[in-house]
């Protein structure tokens, strides 16, 4: 009988009508999840050897032991432990669902093959009563336990009431009972846990590759806003203290007392413009998000490559509450934590926020004493003279000699002012490097290096009238000191041989390039854009969506470093196989060609023709009768 008559749907009898069709559903019933393919044993088994590899296993149970201080576990032994709820959440990772627990109860109840089943040490099969809501449930509560019986041992803000709202009176007496020992311990933890499972993922690349690597580690970081689950927020928080201000400190006004669940949060700015403001008035704000800033260090290319030699996987994750005043703690904490794990220091590429910005007590000597070179940008405050030493002026991180040209010191702030053209910009640059004061040795075990005057020696690149020019000096061209720009008290750069330089003098400002050079060009828009570029891939809505909330709703500080480690792993995965992958077909091409057949992908139009709008400084205004200027390198992102 066909089921359309004339346009119109027919009404089957439901005496002839089969059953099957309304008992398609029946083994749906009492499940949580829409999701109902099977994780088999290969699925369950290469999940189960990356966390394993991981050796985050061994030390949470040496965790474990020591929360017991030596007494024995007490009541019923849980149903799974970490093992399984850690590989139950890195496949969930790798297949892009939301990491709530009801997804964790739907794996360990009807998404594991029967041989998975026996590998993680469940029952093989499920009875006929195990159908329904209730045992679902039951799955439920077991992965809700496994995952905070773990969370637990990490958990840096233990006091905080995350089912039951807060009021401001609370939340500050939770602030001032605290032990700053518990909250730095589980700090410590999280971020062992990070980079544990960030490790891994390092390893899975093949040996030749993690060789290359680490012979020049480049690391381009940045912060991220990590939202939390709750997007209920509170009062921005007084920096000493820690306590929620009463009174908007900008327009007198009171603010009001919000209820919140997760008060272990802040304001982050999405609002560059604003990320000295501590939050958001009394209206609501669009350019603040109440959460968290995740510190990610991602790998990144050293040079410009026409196909990568690496993935540009995330080495490093941290998380703090958003505020400049963490920044560089998180960064040094992160560096330090890749270098302590084997990987060799060379170049760390970051944005304003962090050397343009931050003191160089807490960020620039921690760096630089770890052996990490910094390439950096500088805000328009940071560009021309800035200090110097023993009659040598500081400009964008470099010591120049004491009768440089005022045209060449100022060159960038005439460029970032547009009273210069670009061409006239470049020949600044490249005329003022004969200035440059030159190092005499090598730096000793201290870091002292002994730096010259430009006009000594017989590499003088410059002639000055207080210096005789060195007896086996070449004939070529010099620049010449003019008689005007020779200071009238010579300092000690200009009367001695040399002048000790310390390790700290100039360091903020200091970075591996000439600012603005081809090689400081290179190195920055690489490194940023690679750096932008990963974030922009772990946030994809359509894989990780690190930056959806409602993807992960158990709530918590804890809770949320450990679920978002879980989708940077995901990510480095995803990133890990389009390599070999990539690298798998030019090899075979090659071999089947004979030739090599280059990069996979094609340079963007474009890039390739310069058609893009933006640019970073330029063009600039151009002034009467100025020269036209030169075509740039590709924009910068910043």
């Amino acid at each position: 009988m066909s089921g359309i008559t004339d346009g119109a749907l027919e009404v089957h009898d439901e005496v002839q009508e089969s059953t099957a069709f309304e008992h398609l559903l029946d083994d749906a019933i009492g499940t949580t999840s829409g999701r109902t393919s099977k994780f088999d044993l290969d699925d369950v088994r290469r999940a189960a050897t990356m966390i394993d590899g991981s050796k985050m296993l061994e030390q949470l149970a040496t965790w474990r032991q020591e929360a017991r201080q030596g007494t024995h576990p007490g009541g019923r032994p849980p149903k799974i432990d970490d093992r399984v709820i850690l590989i139950v959440l890195l496949l969930l990772a790798r297949e892009h669902t939301p990491l709530w627990a009801t997804e964790m109860g739907a794996v360990l109840h009807r998404r594991l093959t029967k041989e998975a089943r026996v590998f993680l040490g469940l029952p093989a099969n499920l009875s006929g009563t195990a159908r329904g809501r209730t045992e679902a449930r039951r799955w439920y509560n077991t992965a809700w336990n496994a995952f905070h019986r773990m969370k637990a041992l990490m958990d840096p803000y233990p006091d905080t009431p995350l089912y039951r709202l807060t009021n401001r009176s609370q939340r500050d007496r939770i602030v001032e009972l605290r032990d700053p020992e518990v909250v730095a311990q589980g700090r410590e933890r999280l971020n062992w846990f990070s980079d544990s499972l960030l490790e891994m993922t390092f390893r899975l690349l093949p040996r030749d590759v993690r060789r290359l690597i680490n012979q020049h580690t480049t690391i381009g970081i940045d912060q991220t806003p990590m939202v939390a689950a709750s997007p209920r927020g509170r009062s921005p928080v007084d920096k000493e203290t820690g306590l929620e201000l009463r009174v908007n400190p900008k327009t007198g006004k009171n603010y009001s007392d919000k209820l919140v669940l997760e008060q272990d949060s802040g304001w982050y700015p999405i609002n560059a413009e604003r990320r000295e403001e501590s939050g958001p008035g009394s209206k609501p704000d669009k350019d603040f998000v109440w959460g968290r800033a995740g510190s990610i260090a991602v790998l990144v290319p050293n040079r410009p490559v026409n196909q990568a030699e690496f993935p540009n996987i995330a080495l490093g994750f941290s998380m703090s509450l958003p505020g400049t005043q963490h920044v560089a703690s998180e960064t040094v904490r992160v560096l330090q934590s890749i270098a302590d794990r084997g990987h060799t220091p060379g170049t760390v590429v970051a944005d304003r926020l962090y050397f343009a910005t931050l003191s160089a007590k807490s960020l620039h000597i921690p760096v630089k004493e770890m052996g990490w070179a910094v390439i950096t940008d500088y805000k328009k405050t940071g560009l021309g003279i800035k200090g110097g030493k023993a009659g040598a002026i500081q400009v964008e991180g470099r010591h120049y000699c004491a009768g440089t040209p005022m045209d060449l010191l100022n060159a960038s702030v005439d460029a970032e002012a547009h009273t210069i053209d670009d061409d006239t910009y470049r020949k600044r640059l490249e005329e003022r490097t004969a200035f440059e004061l030159r190092p005499k040795e090598k730096p000793d075990a201290r870091g002292h290096t002994p730096m010259m005057c430009p006009a000594v020696g017989p590499n003088a690149t410059v002639e000055c009238p207080l210096r005789e020019l060195h007896r086996n000096a070449t004939d070529k061209i010099r620049i010449a000191v003019l008689e005007g720009n020779v200071p009238k008290a010579p300092d000690s750069i200009c009367t001695q041989s040399s002048v000790d330089f310390g390790p700290e003098d100039g360091i903020r400002d200091a970075q591996l390039f000439r600012y603005q050079s081809k090689e400081w060009s290179d190195a920055y828009r690489i490194g940023r854009n690679t750096d932008e570029s990963y974030h922009a891939y772990v946030k994809d809505v359509g894989h990780e969506a690190a930056d959806t909330p409602a993807r992960r709703r158990i709530r918590g500080f804890a809770a949320h470093q450990i679920m978002a480690t879980m989708l940077l792993v995901s990510a480095n995965i995803r990133k890990i196989v389009t390599f070999l992958t990539d690298r798998e077909t030019r090899t075979s091409k090659s071999n089947t060609t004979g030739q090599n057949l280059g990069p996979l992908r094609k340079t963007r139009r474009r890039d390739r023709e310069g058609i893009s709008n933006y640019k970073a400084k330029w063009p600039l205004r151009v002034l009467p009768g100025a020269p036209a200027g030169e075509e740039l390198d590709p924009p910068l992102r910043t």
